[in-house]
């Protein structure tokens, strides 16, 4: 009876919490959209809100002491507020080589976009669920029950917990369609893992039927975005190598990389 309490107890403690971060957002969005109201009258480093502002938003006492309280309302003198990330917009448009020196930025300008969050909680490895299910059937028709659960170890080792909703349905469909698949998300909004992971798994079928040689090559526009990439597929192959005891390699090839004559 008491366990049941306590449940009970901490379902509406959480529901609470859920609603307070949904409050906290809301709210902050509004207060960036009033002070993106005040830019297109002035310029950016006079925008400030007041107190009637804030108001105005329909933002609580009670919410607007908590984003004071985390740092994303800046309290200024004379009562005077702004968001964090406005702040940091004006911080960014008057850079300067020294103090009361020449700006390095001659033209501002702000806009505010509405973009989803990603969250990599649709599907958790660790959390037995429907969609986990169907994911561990596709990946053992792939390569055998004993590969997809050291293959999703691997996985978790390397820091991946789990999938978002588009992440998830992007691999199923690539693994279970023979067809071209075209992802289109986002900029790091996850976009890497849905197809390094189908192609991880065809390295996995590979060695299973003891076959070598090239399994994908990825290209990327600028090389500092192929380099940056290279550390996070280093990573993921390695606890793929150690959990499914595979030996996967990778190679880069760039303007750095030195030309050997045949």
């Amino acid at each position: 009876m008491q366990k049941l309490k306590n449940k009970k107890i901490n379902n509406i403690l959480k529901l609470r919490v859920i609603n307070m971060i949904s409050q906290l957002r809301e709210a902050y969005h509004a207060l960036i959209i009033a002070e993106l109201k005040k830019c297109r009258k002035e310029k950016i480093k006079n925008v400030f809100l007041t107190e009637e502002d804030i108001q105005e938003c329909g933002v609580s006492r009670e919410i607007f002491n908590l984003l004071i309280d985390k740092g994303f309302l800046l309290e200024y003198p004379n009562r005077k507020y702004r968001t964090l990330l406005t702040d940091i917009a004006v911080r960014a448009s008057d850079i300067r080589i020294k103090y009361g020196g020449t700006k390095y930025v001659l033209e501002t300008n702000i806009d505010y976009r509405k973009r989803p969050i990603l969250c990599n909680e649709f599907v958790v490895f660790d959390k037995e669920t429907n969609e986990l299910m169907e994911l561990k059937k596709v990946l053992s028709k792939k390569i055998g029950d004993v590969f997809a659960q050291n293959f999703l170890k691997g996985l978790q080792a390397a820091g991946i917990k789990g999938l978002s909703r588009y992440q998830y349905y992007s691999i199923l469909s690539i693994l279970t369609n023979s067809k071209d698949v075209v992802i289109s998300a986002p900029t790091a909004f996850g976009k890497t893992y849905t197809f390094i992971i189908p192609i991880l798994m065809e390295c996995i079928f590979r060695v299973k039927d003891n076959k070598k040689g090239t399994v994908a090559t990825i290209f990327y526009p600028r090389k500092s975005l192929g380099s940056d990439q290279m550390g996070k597929f280093i990573r993921l192959i390695y606890y793929i190598n150690q959990t499914c005891g595979v030996n996967i390699t990778i190679g880069i090839d760039d303007g750095d990389v030195k030309r050997k004559k045949i």
